[in-house]
Order: C-alpha cells, then sequence, then structure tokens
C-alpha cells in the first residue's frame, strides 16, 4: 500500500520547479481577496457611483457602517475592483474615486478591520 502511494506521488526535481513556479505566476495573476471594515467616525469619501452614470460624489459615512473592499491584482499590483457600502438605508456597490495606497490609507484610518 505505501509502496502504491510513494509511486504515485513521486516526481523529479525538474517535476516540483516547474509546477512550483507555474502555481506562483497563477497566484500572481489571479490574486483576489475581500476585507472587510467597520467604519469607527463620522467622515465623507469621494466615490464613482455607478447609478449617477459614475459621476463624482461624497458619501457621508457613520459609525457601524460596513465596507466591503474587493481586490486584485494588474499588472503585478494591488488594484480595489469593486467597494459594497452597507449603510441602514441600504447597500452602495461602486468604484473608489482614490488611488489604492490612498484608499488604503484611509481605511486604515478611519476604520477597524472585521475578521470573519
Amino acid at each position: 500500500m505505501q509502496d502504491e502511494i510513494n509511486e504515485h506521488f513521486t516526481q523529479s526535481f525538474k517535476d516540483y520547479l516547474t509546477s512550483t513556479k507555474l502555481l506562483k505566476e497563477m497566484a500572481q495573476n489571479n490574486y483576489a481577496f475581500e476585507s472587510k471594515h467597520e467604519v469607527t467616525k463620522y467622515c465623507k469619501v469621494p466615490l464613482l457611483l455607478i447609478e449617477s452614470a459614475y459621476k463624482k460624489e461624497y458619501v457621508s459615512l457613520k459609525p457601524k457602517d460596513i465596507i466591503t473592499i474587493s481586490w486584485g491584482i494588474k499588472d503585478g499590483k494591488a488594484i480595489i475592483e469593486n467597494l459594497k457600502i452597507a449603510q441602514k438605508n441600504g447597500t452602495i456597490q461602486t468604484l473608489p474615486q482614490w488611488y489604492t495606497v490612498k484608499m488604503k490609507s484611509w481605511a486604515l484610518n478611519n476604520t477597524n478591520q472585521l475578521l470573519d
């Protein structure tokens, strides 16, 4: 039984390096995740609202509002692909007006990240 398992999972070192390289390339090109944040203070953030034909509008946020940021990779750099804001009066799905670095800095200063 053990010989059958070893025979099935044995690969050459070259195959191992090739598969590891391929896995790293795929992870860099297809990396995506979501992070949830709870707003900790009253603030405004400029957004491109889909409902208003991508016009720049400031959205007022209150403590306890939940922001979900969808992150992805483009040209080897992390980008924000989508932003969802859950407030008491509904949910807004939008694109951020700010660049990724500024949005990340804003999130660090004005929100607490929620761990699911």
